[in-house]
């Protein structure tokens, strides 16, 4: 039976299970994500009630993380949809915010196609944080991109570096805290648990993604300035 307890407990049982009318559901989200914002990024109202979307959903997740469950293993900004998070809200516009832009398209479709949930059960904090977060930062990726894609690139060299940077930092905090974030002490599908391994693998995949997403976005911006 759901009650705001049980939304909101700290004490850890099982995750959801993840079906495959869960899957779909999910990647519906990112494919009516990515169509209603080609349609409506140049609409005010629609930037400002998706940033307030993801202003409610990180002060949530964090305040319960700091008041029912404070786990410096889960709960610091080190996973790379949560830097991006950051990044898109708080940056200002330009070469670094353009590369977390990318990330966070990147990183939120793989989330919401193949979800990590944490232990709770649906419909607990941390799973609608998870899907309304990922979301939330796909769509305000897009609509940053939309605005300023054309004028700021970036290569591939360029992104393989930054991101393997990034990577390097999250690994520190790993060894620090015997935590996984970003995936780099074990990776979900791989299982690899070969920190050096999974640290270029990650670096590489990510690299891949993003440099296609920015050659889609690229190619999808002209089309529309074209027909204007």
């Amino acid at each position: 039976m759901f009650t705001i307890q049980s939304m909101i407990t700290g004490t850890a049982s099982h995750a959801p299970r993840v079906t495959p009318v869960v899957c779909s559901l999910l990647v519906t989200l990112v494919i009516l994500s990515i169509g209603m914002t080609r349609i409506c990024c140049s609409m005010s109202g629609y930037q400002t009630f998706w940033k307030k979307i993801q202003y409610l959903q990180i002060i949530s997740l964090y305040s319960w993380y700091l008041f029912a469950h404070f786990d410096v293993v889960e709960c610091l900004p080190f996973y790379h949809c949560r830097m991006a998070t950051l990044a898109i809200l708080f940056l200002p516009t330009g070469r670094l915010k353009t590369y977390f832009a990318y990330l966070g398209i990147a990183g939120a479709i793989c989330a919401l196609c193949y979800p990590v949930f944490d232990p709770y059960p649906f419909p607990h904090l941390t799973i609608l944080s998870y899907v309304i977060g990922h979301m939330a930062l796909l769509i305000n990726c897009l609509i940053y991109l939309y605005q300023n894609e054309a004028s700021i690139q970036l290569s591939f060299k360029n992104i393989l570096q930054m991101t393997f940077l990034m990577n390097v930092v999250i690994g520190v905090v790993d060894l620090i805290f015997q935590a996984n974030y970003g995936f780099l002490r074990e990776t979900p599908i791989l299982a690899s648990k070969n920190g050096m391994f999974n640290l270029l693998i990650v670096s590489l995949v990510i690299s891949i993604l993003m440099t296609l997403i920015q050659g889609i976005m690229s190619r999808e911006i002209e089309r529309l300035t074209v027909r204007v």
